[in-house]
């Protein structure tokens, strides 16, 4: 019966890590795949500083107005994100330097979640994995009958 219930339990350990692992695969295939993609869509964007001039209302949340300069003209931008800062607060972002007018914010902290949910993802399998083992050590193998009979008298 103990036996029966050790085997159910080891292999609901290996299913389990085997759903994990098969989960990470996936997080960490679309993470590599996504940064990928990132990096060479935006390869064309170049920093530059802005200065919160003014606000604007949208949805009861107040967004930053965002100015800046490129080649000596100036153009404003207002962010996608509820704002946190005053006016006069200093801002880098980066410009499309093919169009001045689309920018990325660097509070884009989308570049950082996917490989954050990854290395997460690979520690608890990581830790599955050794509580597996820990859990479930391999037997030893005998090889000759004096072997056999110290296994045996050991409680």
């Amino acid at each position: 019966m103990q036996s029966i219930d050790k085997d159910l339990r080891k292999n609901q350990y290996k299913l389990l890590i085997g759903i994990l692992l098969f989960v990470m695969l996936v997080i960490v295939g679309y993470t590599i795949y996504w940064e990928a993609n990132y990096y060479s869509k935006y390869n064309h964007f170049k920093k530059v500083t802005a200065e919160v001039v003014s606000y604007e209302i949208k949805n009861n949340k107040k967004h930053d107005v965002l100015e800046y300069v490129v080649d000596s003209r100036y153009y404003q931008n207002v962010t996608s994100y509820e704002s946190r800062n005053k006016i006069g607060d200093k801002i880098s972002i980066y410009y499309d330097i093919n169009n001045p007018i689309g920018v990325i914010y660097s509070r884009d902290y989308r570049r950082y979640v996917l490989p954050i949910i990854s290395v997460l993802m690979m520690g608890i399998c990581v830790s599955f994995i050794v509580i597996y083992i820990k859990s479930f050590p391999k037997p030893k193998k005998i090889e000759s009958q004096e072997q056999m009979v110290e296994v045996l008298r050991k409680p």
